[in-house]
């Protein structure tokens, strides 16, 4: 998602390269279903109101009429305040937004870095 390529917004986008591990949450308010999401305004504001979430697929239903899962930017940019934006506890790990191909490129080279260490292993 921190790659040009990717479908999500441009906050979305900042959300993910400014984030740390601290910064998500698992919520149930956006689907009905758990999900870890960056920490914001909306998700937090169920927190004390946890018994109000419907079931998949209604709470997602009603998280689309509200507006608040567009993390893909379809409609322009997101709201960073609102929007579902799903993310890891790896999201720390994420310090710039990089195309794809050096993405792979360099997942590419650490495995064959790390089986190289590991061959006397087989």
């Amino acid at each position: 998602i921190a790659s040009p390529e990717a479908a999500a917004a441009p906050s979305y986008r900042r959300a993910l390269v400014e984030g740390r591990e601290e910064d998500t949450i698992r919520t149930r308010c956006y689907t009905g279903k758990p999900a870890r999401t960056i920490r914001n305004a909306y998700n937090l504001s169920w927190e004390t109101r946890t018994h109000e979430i419907k079931r998949f697929p209604q709470q997602m239903i009603d998280s689309a009429r509200a507006g608040v899962t567009d993390y893909v930017g379809a409609r322009g940019d997101c709201d960073p305040a609102r929007t579902f934006m799903p993310a890891g506890q790896g999201i720390g790990m994420i310090h710039e937004i990089r195309p794809a191909a050096d993405i792979v490129q360099e997942i590419v080279v650490d495995a064959r870095e790390t089986l190289a260490r590991l061959g006397h292993l087989a």
